[in-house]
């Protein structure tokens, strides 16, 4: 593996400003994609407990989601009379943890319309959504981008150091196994260039992003759900090792 990275990192000279680029916009994706699932649990967790909304996670959130504490929105929130400032959602406890005992003493009041709530969210997972779209295109491209010039570049370096060795050496190699490596290895590191290190570097960043949003939600069921972890990675290696 260490020969790999040391291998392409030689060969991609004059590329790397556009692999750090493409490196940038895997990391922002994979970000997005960790915004866009929190929608899914905020909806369900607000409709059954108004008390439930995304501040009690992220309290940052509450001066984003005061702005759609609004009539327009939620009905229920209209005055009485026309001349009367709009009414306030009816306020709520955030659920109480047992591994934060002042929670239970002093619990966190959320006041936030449910609609506004289910309408933050949805737009939140619809722009997330969209700009996770569009980065997982700009990434391949630049990967596609990459892989092509390093391709063609190792097919011309071969071939011309093919070309300098000697007529004894040519016969005693066989024919086939020369146009293997030209053609069959130098595809398989295209390939790998296109999606194998896109892949690997997506799916670390979104397993460790993952484990972060969860940790910050439960410190309980993260450790419960990463306990199968190393028994899966010594099952993987195993067969990796076997293959």
């Amino acid at each position: 593996m260490l020969f790999l990275g040391r291998f392409l990192y030689r060969n991609l000279k004059g590329y790397r400003f556009l692999l750090a680029i493409a490196i940038l916009v895997t990391i922002t994706q994979v970000g997005s994609d960790l915004v866009a699932a929190f929608p899914p649990k905020f909806i369900p967790s607000t409709i059954t407990d108004p008390g439930n909304d995304p501040t009690c996670t992220f309290p940052f959130l509450n001066g984003v989601l005061k702005y759609f504490d609004t009539p327009v929105l939620d009905p229920s929130l209209r005055p009485l009379q026309a001349n009367q400032p709009p009414l306030q959602p009816p306020p709520g406890s955030c659920p109480a943890t047992l591994a934060d005992p002042n929670s239970v003493l002093h619990p966190i009041v959320s006041q936030h319309s449910v609609i506004g709530v289910i309408v933050f969210s949805l737009i939140v997972l619809v722009v997330f959504g969209l700009l996770s779209a569009l980065l997982v295109y700009f990434e391949l491209y630049l990967a596609n981008h990459i892989a092509q010039r390093l391709s063609a570049q190792l097919r011309r370096d071969l071939f011309d150091y093919l070309q300098r060795l000697s007529l004894d050496w040519h016969d005693k190699q066989k024919k086939g196994d020369l146009v293997q490596r030209i053609t069959g290895n130098i595809a398989d590191i295209e390939k790998l260039v296109t999606d194998g290190l896109v892949d690997l570097l997506a799916g670390i960043l979104t397993l460790v992003g993952i484990a972060v949003a969860m940790f910050v939600i439960s410190k309980e069921y993260t450790w419960l759900s990463l306990a199968v972890a190393p028994l899966l990675l010594l099952i993987g290696s195993s067969y990796t090792i076997s293959i």
